[in-house]
Parts: structure tokens; C-alpha cells; sequence
């Protein structure tokens, strides 16, 4: 008895009161509220080893689901090792694997055979192909990863796609999407295969239709834990309701981290988790291990402005720590320069690069900072994800440019079918071989454009009837604006050639339903408008090598000491001793989106998920986090840019990296000022601008006052003397 009771004190040791309660309670459901590096791990296998060394609890009992394979076979490891019993015969699985093996024994009730093929990424892909060419369309005609987006969102979403189509205006790609998914499903019943959305559905829809299966499985096991719960969907909560029937279950999760709602988790399954179960008991675990003081103020200064979320409060007891850093640039490169010399300060205080990390909240905001890294030698990985200038929209644009530029055949073999032509592999190699023998026969340095020109209304051409028609006035367009880049202007020739052979629009409907490639597309249009204006004397051909340097450099496989480039949704679960959250701009992050609602979720949730994904990238931070964001002009939206309203969510003063030039730094918005004496103005007060219109007076900074316009033009800081704007109406009088 007394070696039973050292057991239990060992398993507990070390741990808060909050933990210690989460381990040891079994009276009722669980809801463990785990704040961001609060322990949450080590809480969930203290309490395994509770049941299975104290309690006695027979391991083939209990059962516990997490979301990943790794995090999953790293909690089976840790609880092997320091059990004190035999724990065979513990089940620690992600929801897939679990299903997988619920269908291997029962399926066969619903009518499909148990010895189902599970296909992978690589099986959907031919999957998709042989659907794409049996419909005669390719990867031009409809993007292949947003058909996949579509096929994932309306499994686990369980979209009504009559619904879907008429919400989308019978937009003729959604219809598509929708016949290729109705096909693909066909396809994986021919060849008796599940992709992992149906692991989940199948193991749903046999739970709901066969009653006695139904409770054989809610009589498995006595103890069921979820982890990572604020990732959970609707279906992977049904099949949870079922399991746990007769179980002791223990939830644990941070609503708070709830960011992957475009994938189907919804945060209200945590919050709402005692509704389903009434006698559910709640403990927060609210002690933070891992941050500063300052960084943790922040974090919880930030989420507090949610409203759909469980009351709670992040406390640490570590050091106060640094002042957070916020800078505000001049424009992006000027940003990522001062992320450059920030990170060799840090290098300088024997800070390794490893420890850094760079996070923002689209793939397509990574352009100047990996440039300005390849400037600086400063070795560097693009975590999850590619290099911008590797993208495939973004190669595709500088293929039209080389093609503008010099005919470059590699290029025009990339994109003569964007936007699609019919010109598929077939039509192409016929035109190029076509295209090779003219030019033995007349002239070897004849470009094949020049030959297509040439020859394109001869009897012999190979290119026929509605084809041709299309290839023809996509070569005229290519001579034409080969004809205005010889002026110079870059930008304006890209753009107005895209625009004329209906890219922009091509690139959107190709875009997936997150709109990443439309936004890199934009991002390579501001970068080379900013590129001109910077090399006023310098030619298309200077900018294509310096682009082309910029993807000749590759990451330094040798060492593993580099900083890391991410995204902050594949930065969740990550922790760096050093953060920088670049782009805290509004329309970047919160991002434009999460303005609008669509056919999966309003404004209000939209804006909600974008703070919950700044306060992960927040609690990320151990010792340092840095914020910036950079003023300027969006020639995308027309609009110009304004500080994230996070900024003022965390308690940071965005006034503070004001320059001591304010006219170097402050926004143009009209160059004439008023001679007029400086007015009195003071917050709350109502203005009118001539350009913007009605604002409310935010802050005043000096000789500047802080205006917000409202959404459409967000927040400007202009001179308080300035002849644009007049007032309106006093605080007082409102």
C-alpha cells in the first residue's frame, strides 16, 4: 500500500494544483482548458499512468485519440517508458487510424468489404487525372489542389452541393468541382478504396445505421481522451458522443487555438462541450511555462476582444522579459530590412539561428524577407511550404514576361495554354515539331512565335478550327506588348498583358478556396511595380536576373541551424525563443476575408478565427517577439495600408516607431497644407475628409492626429493643420 502511494506521488510530482485536479479526477466528463504552454502533454500521460499503475485500469481499456501520427506515437513512447505495469495493449491513435480499424471489423454491415484499400495523396492525384482526362479538361482548365480543397471541404462539411452550386450562382467550375467529386466517389467504390475523409464518414454513417454495432463500440473501452479537441469537426465528435457512452471522458484543448475552421473544426464543440454533457466537470489550466510575462500580457490583452470563447487568463511566473518591438516600415522591403538587422543583432548576442523564426499569415508575404535573407547570407528554410518565386502562379507570370521579353521557347512551352487554349500535350508537340522543321527548312534563329505568326493561316498548320483562332490572338497579344515593354514599363505592360488575355481572371477561378494564388499573383505585380521604381535605369533584363538569383539560391542542407520561414497556421505547436510576426497590416492580417462572408462562415467568425491565429503566433514566443508592419500603398486594392487592428488589441502603442522625420514617414495624402493656425482637435472628435469622408478622431500625436474612417478606408495618421479634412462636431456633442 505505501509503495502504491510513493507511485502515485511520483506521478504527480512536480506538477501545479490545476494539473494535479486534471489528473486525478474520474468522478465525471473532463474539459480540460489548456492554455498555450500550459503542459497539456504531460498532464494527459500522468493521467494514464494514474489509471493504469494506481488504478489498476486494464491499458486495452482506455483509449486515447490526438491528431497527428507523431504526437500520437510520442505519447505511447513516453507512458511505455515510465509506466511501472505492462501498458500493452494501450490504444493511442489519431482519428483515422482509429476509424480505419472500426471499419475493418464492421463495415461489411453497411455494404462494403473489409478489405478496403486505403488510398493516399499520391492515389487521389491519378485518381483526379483519369477524371480530368475522361472529361477532356487538364491541371490548366481546372487546378488540381483547389478540385482537392473542394473535395475535402464538401466531405467534411457534408456540403448539400445543390446548395453549394446555387449559392455559387451556377458558376460553371463549381459545377465541375461537384461532377468530378461525384465521379471521384464512384471511382473509390469501383476499386473498393476509402480516402481518409471517408475513414471518418463510413465510420459515422455505420454508427448511425446499425444500432448494434453502434453500442458494441460504446461499450469498448472505460476511459476515452481526446487531445488537441478545439480541432475537432462535426463527424469526429459524433463518433466521440458514441465511443464515450459508457466511458469516463477527458477533452483537452484551448478554444482559443480553434484555427482550422476552413477545415471543418468548429470552436463551439469546446465550448459547448457540458450542453452534451451536463454533469461535465471544467479545469483550466491557465500557468504558462513557456513565455515572458510582457509576451503573455499581450497574448491575453489580444484574445480577450473575442466573444465567442470560455473566459480565461493566461498567468506566468517566468521573468518579465523584454519590451515587445514594433516597427513600422516605409514599405515591405524596408520592413524586412529591419527584420534583417534585428536578427543580426540577435546573432550577435550569441542567439543561434534556429532560435528565430519568421511568421506570417500568407505564403505570398514571404517575398522580401527571403530576399533580403539571400542579400544578408543568412541561411533560411521555408517551413511547410515553397519558396515564392517556386510557386507555380508566380513562375507562370515571369514565363509570360520572358516570353515578352525575348520569345524565350521554355517559357511560351509554359504557358501557351494559360489561360487554357485547348492546346493541350498533343496539340503542342505537333505545333512545335511543326515549328522545328520550318525553321530547318528557312532559318534556325527564327523564334517559334515568329514561325506561329508566319505560318498560322496555312493550309498545313497543325493547329485547327477554334484552337487556332484562340492561339492567334494569343500571339498577337504576345507581339503587341513585346512591342510597349521595349519602352520600359514593366509593370504596366505585365499587367495590361494579363488583363487582355484574361489571366487575372483565370488566376481567381484557379484560386483555391483560401485565394492563394490570385494573392501571390498580386504580390509579384507590387514587388516588380516597387522594383522599378527603385532601378528607374534598369532594364527587363536586370530584373529577370535578379529574380533568377533569387531562385538559384537553396537551402543549406549541411546544417540544421537555420531560421525558419512559416506560415503562422504551420507554426502551431512549434515555440521559438525569438518570434517575428511580420505583416500586422490590415487586409494582410487580419486578413481581407475576414471581412466578407461566404457560403461557410459570416464576418463576425471570420474576424474571431483571425485573433485566435494572433494569439498563436504570439504564444509561440519564449524570451523575444517582434511586430511589424509597413505603410505605403496597396496597388492591388487601391487602398493604403494601416496597422493591423491586433496591434492596439495587444496593448501595443503603434505610435511608437514614429520617425523623428515625419515627412519622410508619414502618408501622402495631399502635398498643399493649410497656412491656418494648428486647430485644437482631441480624440472623439467627428471630421470629414475630402477624400475618405466622415471619421472619428482616434488619437492625437503630436502635430498628427490618428482618423478612422471605418472598414473601407481604415485608419490614416495625418498632420492636424492639413487642408483635407475639417471638423465636424466636438466628443461633446455626440
Amino acid at each position: 500500500m505505501n509503495q502504491n502511494k510513493q507511485m502515485a506521488e511520483k506521478i504527480i510530482s512536480g506538477l501545479n494544483d490545476e494539473q494535479k485536479f486534471a489528473v486525478l479526477h474520474f468522478d465525471s466528463p473532463l474539459r480540460i482548458i489548456a492554455s498555450a504552454g500550459s503542459g497539456k502533454t504531460k498532464v494527459i500521460t500522468r493521467k494514464i499512468l494514474y489509471l493504469i499503475n494506481i488504478e489498476n485500469v486494464d491499458p486495452s481499456s482506455i483509449l486515447a485519440i490526438t491528431f497527428t501520427n507523431r504526437a500520437a506515437n510520442e505519447m505511447a513512447q513516453r507512458i511505455k517508458s515510465k509506466s511501472y505495469s505492462n501498458s500493452n495493449g494501450l490504444i493511442t491513435s489519431t482519428f483515422h487510424s482509429l476509424c480505419a480499424m472500426i471499419l475493418r471489423q464492421d463495415i461489411d454491415k453497411i455494404g462494403r468489404k473489409r478489405d478496403f484499400h486505403i488510398v493516399d495523396k499520391k492515389d487521389v492525384k491519378a485518381i483526379i487525372n483519369n477524371i480530368q482526362q475522361k472529361l477532356g479538361i487538364n491541371n490548366d482548365d481546372l487546378n488540381y489542389k483547389d478540385v482537392i480543397e473542394f473535395i475535402h471541404i464538401a466531405k467534411i462539411k457534408e456540403l448539400d452541393l445543390a446548395e453549394y452550386i446555387k449559392d455559387k450562382n451556377n458558376n460553371p467550375d463549381a459545377k465541375l468541382k461537384v461532377k468530378i467529386l461525384k465521379l471521384y466517389k464512384e471511382e473509390l467504390v469501383k476499386a473498393n478504396s476509402l480516402d481518409f475523409h471517408d475513414l471518418l464518414l463510413f465510420t459515422k454513417k455505420l454508427f448511425q445505421e446499425n444500432d448494434q454495432i453502434r453500442e458494441k463500440w460504446s461499450k469498448k473501452y472505460k476511459y476515452l481522451l481526446v487531445d488537441e479537441f478545439q480541432d475537432t469537426n462535426d463527424v469526429q465528435y459524433y463518433i466521440v458522443k458514441v465511443l464515450s457512452q459508457n466511458a469516463h471522458i477527458t477533452i483537452v484543448g484551448d478554444p482559443d487555438q480553434t484555427i482550422y475552421s476552413w477545415r471543418g473544426a468548429s470552436v463551439d464543440l469546446m465550448i459547448n462541450f457540458d450542453q452534451d454533457f451536463t454533469n461535465c466537470k471544467t479545469i483550466k489550466l491557465s500557468q504558462n511555462y513557456r513565455s515572458t510575462k510582457k509576451i503573455v500580457e499581450a497574448a491575453n490583452n489580444l484574445i480577450s476582444y473575442n466573444k465567442n470563447r470560455l473566459d480565461k487568463k493566461l498567468y506566468t511566473e517566468n521573468v518579465e522579459g523584454e519590451d515587445i518591438e514594433y516597427f513600422r516600415a516605409y514599405d515591405t522591403e524596408a520592413e524586412a530590412k529591419w527584420v534583417v538587422n534585428k536578427i543580426n543583432e540577435l546573432k550577435k548576442k550569441k542567439n543561434q539561428l534556429k532560435s528565430i523564426a519568421i511568421f506570417y499569415r500568407s505564403n505570398y508575404y514571404s517575398r522580401t524577407f527571403e530576399e533580403e535573407l539571400v542579400r544578408a547570407n543568412i541561411n533560411h528554410k521555408i517551413y511547410g511550404g515553397e519558396r515564392f518565386f517556386e510557386r507555380k502562379e508566380v513562375k507562370d507570370v515571369l514565363a509570360f514576361l520572358r516570353v515578352l521579353y525575348d520569345k524565350n521557347f521554355l517559357s511560351l512551352d509554359r504557358v501557351i495554354n494559360i489561360p487554357t487554349r485547348g492546346i493541350g500535350s498533343v496539340s503542342k508537340a505537333k505545333l512545335f515539331e511543326y515549328a522545328e522543321k520550318f525553321k530547318k527548312s528557312n532559318n534556325e534563329e527564327v523564334k517559334v512565335i515568329d514561325v506561329i505568326k508566319e505560318r498560322i493561316n496555312h493550309i498545313d498548320f497543325p493547329i485547327k478550327g477554334d484552337k487556332r483562332k484562340q492561339l492567334f490572338k494569343f500571339v498577337k497579344n504576345i507581339l503587341k506588348y513585346s512591342k510597349l515593354l521595349k519602352e520600359g514599363k514593366i509593370c504596366k505592360t505585365l499587367d495590361e498583358f494579363l488583363e487582355q488575355i484574361n489571366y487575372y481572371k483565370y488566376i481567381e477561378d484557379q484560386s483555391s478556396l483560401r485565394g492563394a494564388p490570385i494573392n501571390n499573383v498580386n504580390e509579384l505585380i507590387s514587388s516588380i511595380k516597387a522594383w522599378e521604381n527603385e532601378n528607374k535605369d534598369k532594364s527587363v533584363r536586370e530584373y529577370l536576373e535578379h529574380v533568377a538569383l533569387m531562385t538559384s539560391t537553396t537551402d543549406e542542407e549541411t546544417t540544421k541551424n537555420y531560421i525558419s520561414l512559416m506560415t503562422i497556421h504551420s507554426a502551431k505547436g512549434l515555440q521559438f525563443d525569438n518570434v517575428f510576426i511580420v505583416g500586422m497590416t490590415n487586409d494582410v492580417f487580419p486578413a481581407a476575408k475576414a471581412r466578407s462572408k461566404d457560403y461557410f462562415s459570416d464576418e463576425a467568425q471570420k474576424m474571431e478565427e483571425e485573433r485566435r491565429l494572433a494569439y498563436v503566433a504570439i504564444t509561440r514566443a519564449k524570451k523575444r517577439l517582434f511586430l511589424s508592419d509597413c505603410r505605403g500603398y496597396n496597388y492591388q486594392s487601391e487602398t493604403s495600408k494601416t496597422p493591423s487592428y491586433f496591434l492596439k488589441e495587444m496593448g501595443v502603442n503603434i505610435h511608437s516607431s514614429i520617425p523623428k522625420t515625419l515627412s519622410d514617414e508619414l502618408e501622402p495624402v495631399e502635398e498643399e497644407l493649410s497656412l491656418d493656425d494648428e486647430r485644437d482637435l482631441y480624440e472623439g472628435d467627428i471630421v470629414s475628409h475630402s477624400k475618405y469622408g466622415e471619421g472619428i478622431i482616434k488619437e492625437v500625436v503630436g502635430d498628427t492626429v490618428i482618423i478612422d474612417f471605418g472598414f473601407e478606408e481604415g485608419e490614416k495618421q495625418i498632420l492636424k493643420n492639413h487642408s483635407s479634412f475639417k471638423l465636424l462636431r466636438r466628443r461633446e456633442e455626440i
